[in-house]
């Protein structure tokens, strides 16, 4: 009987404390924000939040409770608890009533994701029997971040092999997660197609069925409640790059016209059209779906386009170009410079010698006059002939060839009279050389063999000297021939001239 009374006597003293004694938490501000004082405090993914409240404390005037503490507790939804030691409360402070405003972080770490954290304050009673009075319950909400991979998914056309979506979950979630699948059209799960299926894993395996297939969409449930952002996994065709090739002749010189094919097609591709680049030269006509006629209607270079279409719908043009007309019409322009001509045949800006088909060309040297050494090379569409005086010509032969034949011409080349020369410059000591300072450019256009007084009054030169690091140090533009670059410092430079004609000389420059 005395144990029974005992245990009713300690309920009753419990009741008596709660009911003489008071905790609150008012004016609570969340990261500088107002809101009411039982209003959820909404930490999101943040690391923590700064809390500033108030606590209220009150009893009746004839209840002493001695000193006391004033703690706040963060409790967690998995019954842990996190205390923080905040102010003594003195009895003479505390008489029938006290406040004082805290500044409070609270920290992820301390609690769940999800719903049933909170955060409360507490008055401990230092002495005997030391009873607690607890404030209202704030509740304390921390989103997860959950994250669906691959983000972003290109699926080749028919492409029906099963791709794998994972929901990236964060560590430590406390309660159950499901998954709410939105899958739309375009894929199976486990044999069956689906539209929107829920599972208890985070991940999923979908095989496409047609394409393109819908985006891949999924809602985390946490605890029964959808209250997390949707996740999107984009979903794309992949970059259609078919190697098929149009087929059929190069050029035709004799024929009116020729069948053009792109063979080997997978199932479901077709050529859904055939054009022309230009139909003054030929005009195509569509025969099948990988075949087409192209019929000359001129002479020139001309480029012939089909457009493939994969069964996803995917489209990719190719290209063939082809000649249609006769054998080069060789023309040539001499471009002169002092002691020596560049020959070109007419249209080396790639268009007239394109427009002809041309694929080669030779230069040779038949004969030489005028009592100097005379030579021709050069490549491509371009010669050079050179000489050792001023009084010379070569008698050439060049040829040019596309795939409806060669043309050989014979042409003189002769090069024009020097007049004022200008294509060299040297130093006026011997440059790259150790140990001989180079305090002069001089301009020397005709091998040393020049006088002042024989140059064109109105000639200008121009000199620019980089450094090693490309940066321009030394640019100038004057009458004289003789620059003077005795300011430069010791280093490594590059020297570049500009002759009359606009061609650019380079040279390396050692100052020791």
């Amino acid at each position: 009987m005395k144990k029974i009374i005992t245990i009713i006597c300690l309920a009753l003293s419990t009741i008596i404390y709660g009911q003489n004694v008071t905790v609150s938490i008012e004016n609570v501000t969340v990261n500088g924000v107002g809101q009411s004082n039982t209003a959820t405090i909404e930490m999101g993914t943040s690391s923590s939040v700064n809390v500033i409240f108030r606590v209220d404390l009150s009893k009746s005037a004839s209840y002493s409770i001695g000193p006391s503490k004033v703690w706040i507790s963060v409790f967690n939804s998995s019954g842990g608890r996190t205390d923080h030691y905040i102010s003594d409360v003195s009895e003479s402070q505390f008489i029938t009533g006290a406040s004082n405003n805290y500044n409070f972080p609270i920290q992820a770490s301390e609690i769940d994701f999800g719903n049933g954290n909170y955060l409360s304050a507490l008055l401990k009673q230092n002495n005997s029997p030391g009873a607690e009075w607890e404030s209202q319950h704030i509740p304390i909400n921390k989103t997860p971040t959950f994250e669906l991979l691959p983000t972003s998914l290109n699926l080749p056309c028919n492409d029906t092999s099963p791709r794998v979506f994972t929901v990236s979950n964060p560590p430590s979630i406390n309660g159950t997660l499901t998954y709410n699948w939105q899958v739309g059209n375009g894929w199976e799960y486990e044999g069956n197609a689906v539209s929107n299926f829920t599972t208890s894993t985070n991940s999923v395996a979908l095989v496409p069925t047609s394409f393109p297939p819908s985006n891949v969409k999924v809602i985390p449930v946490l605890n029964g409640i959808p209250s997390y952002p949707q996740l999107t996994s984009t979903v794309s065709m992949g970059a259609y790059n078919p190697s098929n090739l149009i087929t059929g002749l190069d050029s035709f010189c004799n024929t009116s016209s020729a069948t053009y094919s792109v063979n080997n097609l997978p199932n479901g591709t077709t050529v859904t059209s055939w054009t022309s680049s230009n139909s003054s030269i030929a005009t195509v006509s569509t025969i099948n779906s990988y075949q087409a006629t192209v019929t000359k209607t001129g002479d020139g270079a001309v480029t012939i386009t089909a457009i493939i279409e994969n069964s996803c719908g995917q489209q990719k043009p190719i290209t063939k170009q082809i000649w249609t007309g006769a054998a080069p019409n060789i023309t040539v322009e001499l471009v002169p410079e002092f002691n020596y001509v560049f020959v070109n045949l007419i249209g080396t800006n790639n268009i007239n010698i394109n427009n002809q088909g041309i694929t080669s060309t030779t230069w040779e040297k038949v004969s030489s006059s005028g009592g100097c050494y005379a030579s021709l090379s050069g490549n491509g569409f371009e010669g050079m002939a050179t000489g050792n005086c001023n009084n010379w010509s070569i008698y050439a032969k060049i040829t040019a060839t596309n795939s409806c034949g060669t043309t050989t011409i014979y042409r003189t080349i002769t090069p024009p009279a020097p007049g004022p020369c200008d294509d060299n410059f040297r130093f006026s000591q011997n440059p790259m050389k150790s140990g001989e300072s180079i305090n002069k450019i001089i301009v020397d256009p005709c091998g040393n063999n020049y006088s002042k007084s024989s140059l064109t009054k109105s000639q200008t030169y121009n000199i620019s000297i980089h450094n090693s690091y490309g940066v321009k140090v030394y640019s100038k533009s004057q009458k004289d021939t003789e620059f003077d670059i005795s300011n430069l410092k010791k280093g490594f430079y590059i020297v570049k001239y500009k002759n009359t004609k606009g061609r650019t000389i380079t040279k390396n420059l050692l100052i020791n």
